[in-house]
């Protein structure tokens, strides 16, 4: 059995897929399979799949359901004991594997971890590192004003998964839910490199959903988290404030 599941939904994404596919495939970290649902797409993706015959793939057709739906099928047919995201418009770097395995074995005691990337508008060109905070307590007091990681630079232990439960499919910020959800009973990190490069596009998820639902979505998930990590309303917009003053927004993990 592998030890990392990587554990990809990818809907449309003719122009980024194959490169997301290729950088896994790269890894230096050789002990892993790579779980990938097509979730119906209806352009030439399912093609690209089919053109790959890497014996670490294992590709799965479906009508489309939508991500998150998609990702817990993933997850459950996933046989390893870490849990790696991947999105199809994104590029893991080499090593990303190989450093995030390294520090869940060092670590026994953090259940899921995730990094910093470089964030490409593929419209511009432009370029910039995406920071976001290391350690669990940057990361608790990050939790209630914004998503601290992400998404699919994540590697998170199958037995945690296992006792906060799936992705709610209900949900746009579905990440940063499950997020809260382990902040409950576990310490988290990033690490402080970016071993990811994030593409964003027009037609990526977070740019096409309604802004008025996405808003209500989050604060939600915000005072959920605040409620996790112990914060009374007073608290919750002191944190707001110090954050801001230093400039937060700069460093946001959408």
């Amino acid at each position: 059995m592998p030890r990392v599941s990587v554990v990809m939904s990818v809907y449309n994404e003719e122009p980024y897929v194959g490169h997301a596919i290729d950088s896994i495939l790269r890894q230096t970290f050789r002990d892993f399979e790579f779980v990938i649902i097509d979730d119906g797409s209806v352009d030439r993706t399912p093609h690209i799949l089919q053109s790959y015959r890497n014996p670490r793939l294992r590709i799965y057709h479906q009508e489309n359901q939508g991500q998150s739906a998609s990702l817990n099928r993933g997850i459950q047919l996933a046989a390893g004991a870490y849990i790696a995201r991947m999105d199809a418009d994104d590029i893991a770097l080499p090593q990303r594997l190989e450093r995030e395995v390294r520090f869940l074995d060092v670590h026994p005691d953090i259940a899921l971890v995730g990094t910093w990337c470089m964030k490409v508008n593929t419209a511009t060109g432009h370029e910039r590192l995406q920071r976001l905070p290391e350690n669990d307590a940057a990361i608790r007091r990050f939790l209630v004003v914004d998503n601290p990681f992400i998404h699919s630079s994540v590697m998170i232990r199958r037995s945690v998964i296992e006792t906060v439960g799936l992705y709610d499919r209900r949900l746009i910020w579905q990440d940063y839910d499950l997020w809260v959800r382990v902040a409950g009973n576990h310490r988290m990190a990033n690490i402080p490199e970016p071993l990811m490069v994030r593409r964003k596009h027009p037609a990526s998820i977070s740019g096409t959903s309604k802004k008025s639902r996405k808003s209500w979505e989050r604060f939600q998930i915000q005072v959920k988290a605040s409620r996790q990590v112990g914060l009374t309303s007073a608290g919750l917009c002191a944190m707001a404030r110090s954050l801001a003053e230093a400039g937060w927004w700069k460093t946001r993990g959408r």
